[in-house]
């Protein structure tokens, strides 16, 4: 007797409950491996700090005045004049400046990378042509590179050779007004993305040097800077004293 009209025969039952699965499988396969890389992508994109060191807040900047052929000193600023602290324009208007300067160890992925980073005095004028109008504001900057170069420039910087060393990287960047720690690490994961993407062009250097002057063990350093004005260590520097700069660069 045949099988009625609506009744599916069993083969074609088998075969339709077979694709079916293989069906259901596809699907779970491809909704895992999206959310393995979705997943994955997220962890890369999160930046966070593991161990910080301790801040450099006072140095002293020299700089040689073209004038009089004398070093000038200033507190936290490098500046062929002297300047009052409350001068906030000409502060702010001198790149080489600072409140504070820090290390920092990160996670970026499943890789550890080190950050130098200071918070500045910045600002600009209104009237840029005359100089009239100063508006004062301040920025967090900051320079990423990774575990083998850090490691190798703070073993070369402490012993007191006297060379200049340098840590070279396209992972800058900065934050304007108050620092904020969240606001920051967005803007390292922002630099990893640009470097990634090929649309960071730019280095920056940090330079430092350690050495024994005049009986004293010292350290000479300039806040990081594009490469291509960073040499000036031999003629325009911040000083400070060898264990403060030492405690300045996190430990591995």
């Amino acid at each position: 007797m045949a099988a009625p009209p609506c009744s599916p025969a069993p083969h074609v039952l088998i075969s339709y409950e077979t694709n079916l699965s293989v069906v259901k499988k596809l699907y779970y396969a491809l909704v895992f491996m999206l959310l393995a890389t979705a997943g994955h992508a997220q962890d890369k994109g999160a930046v966070t700090i593991i161990k910080k060191s301790e801040q450099l807040t006072h140095a002293t900047g020299w700089k040689q005045n073209r004038s009089t052929d004398k070093l000038i000193a200033n507190d936290n600023v490098i500046c062929d004049k002297e300047i009052q602290r409350t001068d906030s324009a000409l502060i702010g208007g001198t790149p080489q400046n600072f409140g504070w300067l820090q290390t920092a160890s990160l996670r970026y992925g499943a890789r550890k990378y080190y950050m130098v980073y200071y918070f500045r005095q910045d600002g600009h004028f209104l009237h840029p042509e005359t100089k009239v109008g100063w508006i004062s504001h301040t920025a967090t900057r900051f320079l990423v590179v990774d575990s083998s170069e850090y490691v190798a420039f703070r073993r070369e910087v402490l012993a007191k050779r006297g060379g200049a060393h340098t840590l070279r990287s396209r992972v800058t960047g900065e934050i304007l007004d108050a620092y904020d720690e969240p606001a920051l690490l967005k803007a390292v994961a922002a630099a990893f993305e640009s470097v990634e993407k090929k649309t960071a062009l730019v280095y920056y250097c940090f330079n430092a040097r350690t050495q024994v002057f005049e009986g004293r063990d010292i350290a000479r350093l300039r806040m990081p800077e594009t490469c291509i004005t960073s040499d000036k260590l031999g003629t325009e520097f911040f000083e400070t004293d060898y264990e403060s700069f030492r405690k300045l660069l996190v430990e591995p």
